[in-house]
């Protein structure tokens, strides 16, 4: 026996009414957690942390290279780029300066995973160019970033100081 109320198509079962709704069953939606289940614990352990940390550890070195050119012009004084395998930092010749943006020694310790596998210290002069301390550097100075399995190179090109990262 079949009913109409307010344009529901009800069915008369033995003991109650029942609405003929679309929706999912319980089967469905526990089928569909399950199978997202399955699905992140295949993809969370090839999430590497350290190639995450590695771009932005990338960025923020070439941010911060920018910075430190800016820094250089303002002071009119050259500075030295220090880098080690998990840290860099700028100084003035002799000690680290205080980063006039946010009043802290400018020293930046790199994230777990992340490390330089080459690097060489180098020099900013009064114009924020690239320099060995003497004179101005005539090829492009390159560090390059470890973090997991993939590397970043970070450029800085002679004469004009222009700081850009790519793939390495």
């Amino acid at each position: 026996m079949t009913f109409r109320k307010n344009n529901l198509k009800l069915v008369k079962h033995k003991l109650f009414f029942v609405t003929s709704c679309r929706g999912f069953t319980l089967f469905e939606v526990v089928l569909v957690l399950v199978l997202i289940g399955i699905i992140s614990v295949a993809v969370i352990p090839s999430w590497n942390s350290a190639q995450v940390n590695l771009n932005r550890q990338s960025d923020l070195l070439a941010r911060n290279l920018r910075h430190a050119q800016a820094v250089a012009i303002h002071r009119a004084t050259p500075l030295t780029i220090d880098l080690s395998a998990a840290a860099y930092s700028v100084k003035d010749g002799v000690s680290v300066i205080t980063d006039p943006a946010t009043g802290d020694p400018f020293t930046v310790t790199l994230e777990n995973g992340v490390t330089f596998s080459s690097f060489t210290d180098f020099d900013l002069d009064s114009l924020g160019r690239p320099s060995n301390g003497v004179s101005l550097l005539s090829t492009d100075t390159t560090q390059t970033m470890n973090g997991g399995s993939r590397s970043r190179v970070i450029t800085i090109t002679p004469v004009t100081g222009s700081v850009s990262v790519a793939e390495g």
